[in-house]
């Protein structure tokens, strides 16, 4: 495993030590080696000494020791040992070879070899010899022997537990258990926990010294942010990221305000900050940081510093991360020279350099390149180190690593073998470097066909995970596959489940803990790189398809789908529920730098730090808010399939769809993607059953298809729709069919592609709609069924009509003509025209209203304003008739161009126009984020399209992510009449992102939308038929339904082009 985090830094002792003992004194910020302290260098007071005594020796000795800090500081670490050398030689001369100044240079010298020049073999001696005459000058409980103890041990690294707890010992004795330098002894004892992968032994002595500094120096000293450095990095090794985020926050703070926003101190907290959000994959907040703590360290420090080619280093790897090879290479190719420069080309800190630059290479499976490198890294660090050293086992794991890939086994396996022998000798049998060499050398057997000896190595890795890292960590949940992907080779099924089953409750506990405290970006991330493993598990089970595995299916769906949508309404929920104050201001402010990101993007602004630096606190918010909500409790509200059993009713029937892309369960390549369904029956015997479908893409090109045909509205030649219709009908229903005939109710949750059919559309081979023969009810997820929605109390209906667009503009743009602007690849580009017959539905829908004595408000022109809107609280019925848009994305080479759909009526009117190539769109921004691509427009947004702002600082586009900040709590139901507000981003197993899913976050029961745009005529006589039903007290999905029969048997609207497009999610809440 490479380790791209090699910063390290010292921190000074205080109390009973001399002055020259605290160039004896070792602390490291997070993971690394000992190196030599200099009063000089760390600031520490130092009396002016009687000028009778300015010319004695020790003098002149410490002022060799400050010019060898000095040296060390300004990375010119031969000089700095030829100058320690000469003040050893000095000591030895002028007081005597055993006299405690001796002792000082020696240990000084030891920590240039130990920690400049990775030379262990000259080190040791020296560490030995400064403690013997510590020992023998100063008694074997003196602190300064402490200290000798602390470095030899750091330099024996695994074998210095005893050393280390005997320094611990004597500090207690001497100083007392409050002293801070017990607190340096029990961080160093916690460290060397921690790299011996004992975490748990680690933990408590962390705390305790941190609890010491806080106690002794107060809660914004330097000090204290090494400590909660230290105890973050332990955390994030852990996988424990929420945990170790705040940690890492409060101690770059403390060091901002106790140091300078320009401290190397100060770098090395952006550095270990950025390199915990790199570990989760957040790139976005990671690179700022990487390059302003590179900044600092080049200003500090100078170009050519051995911390800034460690910085470069890092940079570079979140580059690859990233797959921006080009810009990662020069930074590593920079970083070697600077220490090819600085440490000489046989140092080890070039051999790590080296191993990163071939780690590029092999990314980009330049295999060539990246054997050359790995191959001198190795031989520099068997020449440096040693043929038994951790990091030649590295290099060896790494070059076995890129032989796999390459399928020559035959020299891989010799070079596994070495790394794992090198690493149970040095780090101990239960290290987890040892289990990665295990789980590697099985991976090795595993594709050449050798189960029988790649089994225990799998077994053995695991057992050493689980140890180390508890049950539900990433590399547990990993290992648990590996094994399970062993005995699915293998057609041994039952095992294979039996593994999987624990490797996705671990993920499931993991994903727990990680995604409240993250964004949603990071969220989605989060759920990305799930996919491959969840496409395993879902072939396994889909091969073994028994009642036990068509339950562990569902109970996947229970808990993966919609798991997003669930996390964000329900922090939504909390936080706007008045119960908490604080977090109502956090989403508050959420919501209004949600609003300022929009429009940044959409005026095609090219500030593009501004819109990074938005995002960034857009992310903090939204961690923030997720942690906290989580701390409430309300988060934990696990379904299991046995309770939406026993919630449906006798006459109620469940079919959940699941979209996966199959895997091979021997070799693991991808196959076809396929549909399966579970339908749970609570009358059934198992009550669960899993139906496969079949392949995706035939059922997919006839949505495709179908829907086609409807953009060509009702002159669409019936006959072939119908053929159509009846083809999804056979494919994707007549397979369920024996399941839920005589169901009263069939509870839907589409996924993928399925979330844009119009199910009930679909038509039997009798020539009935699907739609006529049962009544269907969309849901988000099948939990459901199970779980109330959140709940608020409602305000008065507000309907919201025709909105002015022009409002705001002056001249030939204020009397509605179009402009010259033609061009649509982004919304800038947009022009909506008004929609009298969206005025007029409004007033119908109104006066509807009020003759029910609803009270509702009715907005309209120029009042329908953005702020109106946003300023909702939980109407119960929210009606909103204006232009709605959805911006396809179209990929070509390096851009991502938006492009508007056409349409008419309620529809956004645009064409395409060439775009000029760029490296770096800032429509790229746009496109990435589906929920900035789907909106509603309001009063002035032809004004606010052109990037001219109201007076309130709107811009007259309600995106659906800044629809996601609306208070719907209680609100029954949303009424998008607009066109094509049913369409988004489909993801699998998240639905639609778009601006039906942005109501749902809101918090709305039920959200009515369209999947393609009608006429004014066909939607005015749509809603006055529902609302007839709905203000009736008729449930929303049921007066869906009844309306939908009547037009089918009109004469007028019985074309499926006028009744087919309106969807609903939400459950009835009777019945």
């Amino acid at each position: 495993m490479v380790n791209f985090e090699g910063i390290f830094g010292t921190l000074r002792s205080r109390g009973s030590l001399s002055k020259k003992s605290l160039a004896a004194l070792v602390i490291l910020l997070g993971l690394g080696v000992c190196q030599p302290v200099w009063p000089l260098q760390q600031g520490v007071a130092v009396a002016a000494p009687p000028a009778e005594n300015l010319a004695t020796p020790s003098q002149e000795i410490d002022k060799l020791n400050e010019r060898v800090g000095q040296l060390y500081e300004a990375g010119k670490y031969p000089e700095a040992i030829d100058l320690a050398k000469e003040s050893v030689a000095l000591s030895e001369k002028k007081l005597g070879p055993e006299h405690p100044d001796v002792a000082l240079g020696l240990n000084n010298l030891a920590g240039l070899y130990h920690r400049t020049q990775g030379q262990y073999a000259q080190a040791e001696p020296l560490y030995k010899r400064s403690l013997a005459i510590k020992e023998k000058t100063l008694g074997p409980d003196h602190p300064d022997v402490a200290l000798g103890l602390n470095n030899l041990a750091l330099l024996y690294d695994s074998q210095g537990q005893y050393a280390h707890k005997r320094s611990l010992a004597i500090l207690e004795k001497a100083l007392g258990p409050e002293h801070p330098d017990v607190a340096l002894g029990l961080n160093n004892l916690a460290l060397l926990y921690q790299t011996q992968g004992q975490y748990a032994q680690a933990e408590p002595l962390y705390k305790r010294s941190l609890a010491i500094k806080e106690k002794t120096f107060g809660p914004e000293h330097p000090d204290v942010a090494l400590g909660l450095n230290n105890l973050a990095e332990l955390y994030r090794n852990q996988g424990q990221y929420a945990q170790a985020e705040p940690l890492h926050k409060r101690s770059l703070a403390i060091r901002e305000k106790a140091l300078g926003p320009d401290h190397p101190g100060v770098a090395l907290g952006l550095n270990n900050l950025a390199g915990l959000y790199r570990t989760q994959g957040q790139y976005a907040q990671a690179e700022p940081l990487y390059k302003r703590s590179l900044a600092i360290w080049e200003k500090a420090l100078g170009p050519e510093h051995p911390d800034v080619a460690q910085s470069l280093n890092n940079l570079a790897e979140l580059y690859r991360n990233q797959g921006q090879y080009a810009q990662a290479e020069p930074l590593c190719k920079r970083s070697l020279a600077i220490l090819e420069k600085a440490l000489g080309p046989e140092h080890p800190g070039v051999a790590l350099s080296l191993n990163n630059l071939a780690v590029l290479y092999q990314t980009q499976s330049q295999y060539a390149q990246a054997e050359l490198f790995y191959k001198r890294s190795l031989t520099i660090r068997e020449k440096a180190l040693g043929p038994d050293h951790p990091e030649v086992a590295q290099s060896l794991n790494n070059l076995a690593g890129l032989y796999q890939t390459q399928g020559q086994y035959a020299q891989a396996e010799p070079l596994n073998k070495r790394a794992l022998a090198i690493r149970e000798k040095a780090l101990g049998p239960d290290h987890s470097e040892v289990a990665q060499s295990l789980n590697n050398l099985a991976e090795l057997y595993r594709n050449q066909g050798q189960y029988a000896q790649a089994e225990p190595l799998y077994k053995r890795s695991l057992a050493i995970w689980e140890k180390a890292l508890g049950p539900d960590h990433p590399e547990v949940a990993l290992s648990l596959s590996n094994l399970a992907s062993l005995y699915s080779a293998q057609n041994q099924y039952q095992k294979a489940y039996a593994l999987l089953f624990r490797s996705f409750r671990a993920t499931n506990n993991f994903l727990e803990n990680v995604m409240w405290g993250a964004g949603e970006k990071i969220r989605q991330s989060y759920i990305e790189e799930q996919k491959h493993n969840v496409n395993v598990y879902i072939s396994l089970l889909n091969q073994m398809n028994n009642d036990e595995t068509a339950k562990e299916a569902s109970f996947y769906s229970l808990s993966r789908k919609g798991l997003l949508l669930r996390i964000a309404a329900e922090v939504n929920a909390v936080a706007r529920s008045g119960q908490h104050p604080e977090l109502k201001e956090k989403a508050d402010a959420l919501s209004s730098m949600k609003k300022e990101l929009a429009q940044l993007l959409f005026s095609g602004s090219d500030k593009r730090e501004k819109i990074d630096a938005l995002g960034r606190r857009i992310h903090d918010l939204e961690s923030d808010l997720g942690i906290k909500v989580k701390a409430l409790g309300r988060s934990n509200s696990v379904v299991e399939p046995d309770q939406v059993s026993a919630a449906l009713q006798s006459d109620q029937v469940l079919v959940d769809f699941l979209v996966f892309h199959e895997r091979d369960l021997k070799n693991f390549n991808y196959k076809d993607w396929q549909i399966v369904a579970m339908v749970t029956d609570p009358q059934a015997k198992p009550s669960i059953q899993m139906i496969k479908i079949g392949a995706m893409d035939p059922i997919a090109d006839k949505v495709k298809a179908y829907r086609g045909k409807m953009e060509m509205e009702e002159d669409a030649n019936k006959q072939s729709m119908d053929a159509l219709a009846k083809q999804l009908y056979t494919s994707l229903w007549k397979p369920l069919q024996p399941f839920v005939k005589d169901k009263a109710t069939v509870y839907l949750v589409p996924d993928g592609v399925l979330h844009l059919l119009p199910f009930k559309a679909m038509m039997d081979e009798n020539g009935k709609y699907l739609g006529q023969t049962t009544h269907l009810v969309t849901l988000s997820s099948a939990r459901d069924v199970v779980l109330p929605p959140l709940t608020g109390e409602a305000t008065a209906p507000v309907i919201v009509a025709g909105p002015d667009y022009f409002a705001g503009l002056q001249g030939e743009d204020a009397k509605g003509k179009r402009g010259t602007r033609t061009g649509g690849v982004r919304l800038s580009d947009m022009f909506f025209g008004l929609l009298s017959g969206a005025l007029v539905e409004g007033k119908t829908v109104n006066d509807m209203m009020q003759q029910k004595n609803t009270a509702p408000m009715l907005v309209t022109e120029a009042a329908a304003t953005e702020k109106m809107v946003a300023g909702v609280n939980s109407p119960r019925i929210l009606h909103l008739a204006t232009h709605g848009f959805f911006l396809d994305t179209l990929v070509k080479e390096t851009e991502i161009e938006i492009v508007p759909l056409p349409g008419e009526n309620r529809s956004v009117m645009a064409v395409m126009k060439p775009v000029e190539k760029k490296s770096k769109s800032q429509d790229g921004l746009v496109a990435a984020d589906p929920m900035n691509r789907a909106g509603v427009a309001l009063a002035g947004a032809n004004k606010g399209v052109q990037g001219i702002k109201n007076a309130d600082g709107t811009d007259g586009i309600l995106t659906a992510g800044e629809a996601v900040n609306l208070n719907l709590e209680g609100t029954d139901l949303v009424m998008l009449s607009a066109c094509r507000t049913g369409v988004g981003d489909v993801r699998n197993g998240e639905g639609v992102y778009g601006l039906q899913r942005a109501f749902q976050e809101a918090g709305a029961k039920a959200v009515l939308s369209t999947l393609w745009s009608i006429s004014d005529a066909g939607t005015m006589a749509f809603m006055k038929a529902f609302y007839g039903r709905f203000l009736k007290g008729v449930q929303p999905q049921k007066a869906l339904q009844e309306t939908q029969d009547e037009f089918i048997e009109s004469e007028k609207w019985h074309h499926p082009f006028f009744w087919a497009p309106f969807v609903m999610v939400g459950k009835d809440q009777q019945g």
